[in-house]
């Protein structure tokens, strides 16, 4: 197992409260203990969401009410265009923490008890991405690359030859191999066999299609006919056990 530093981005319109959250977060790392923490803040969604264009992060933590792009426009975009982004919602309103979840976020975080929900918050994303670390070891030439599970989007078999498309890289990975030993290894890590020839990571699975599986990035992967039944019920445990629904 393998571990990179974790990338937030914390937004808030108020400058003060951004403060108290980056320290309500490195308080929590020193607590229970994190990878290190590569934090940026921004006082407007604008700004964030161009950066997250260019490099992307494991969490973000938004206000809800703010000037211009609000926290739940905000959440839509990375939703959409940055499924791997875990969202956390941060408001002194309570009462719109029921009209949070309509963005599936990870949690909602009080302002009045910043310390003891962060712990919480934080406890639970490592609960849920322990395996996100994870890395695959595949042969490349005469070496071997390793590839963060999370990373990967889907792995297409042709004959002998394995393609692993990755969800932020235009260039896929290629070495050889079977689908078959790589479904044994991924599967612990929610990877669905869809087709012979497609093995797909089912946390980018958008929806399953009549002959296909579209993917939250707009491609889409076959579905083998008598496999359709397994892949649309896979899908529905697997929206239980991750997004309790």
């Amino acid at each position: 197992m393998k571990r990179e530093a974790l990338h937030i981005a914390i937004c808030d319109d108020c400058k003060e409260e951004l403060i108290q959250i980056k320290q309500a977060l490195e308080s929590v790392s020193e607590k229970i203990g994190t990878p290190a923490l590569d934090i940026r803040i921004f006082e407007d969604g604008e700004n964030l969401y161009k950066s997250a264009e260019r490099q992307g992060y494991d969490i973000v933590f938004l206000d809800i009410e703010m000037p211009g792009l609000h926290g739940f426009q905000l959440a839509k975009m990375l939703h959409m265009n940055h499924p791997g982004t875990r969202l956390i919602f941060v408001s002194s309103h309570e009462n719109l923490v029921f009209d949070s979840q309509d963005y599936l976020p990870l949690g909602f975080v009080r302002k009045g008890l910043l310390g003891r929900d962060m712990v919480r918050m934080m406890r639970l994303y490592f609960r849920e991405t322990a395996s996100y670390y994870v890395t695959y070891k595949i042969k490349d030439g005469f070496s071997y690359r390793e590839l963060f599970v999370k990373d990967i989007l889907y792995v297409e078999c042709i004959g002998h030859e394995l393609t692993f498309v990755l969800v932020n890289k235009k260039e896929p990975y290629r070495s050889s191999g079977s689908l078959k030993a790589i479904e044994g290894d991924l599967a612990p890590y929610h990877f669905l066999r869809t087709h012979r020839n497609y093995l797909v990571n089912q946390r980018y699975v958008e929806n399953v299609e009549k002959r296909t599986v579209l993917l939250t990035n707009g491609l889409r992967v076959d579905i083998a006919k008598d496999r359709r039944k397994q892949v649309a019920e896979a899908m529905i445990r697997y929206g239980r056990e991750c997004h309790g629904c």
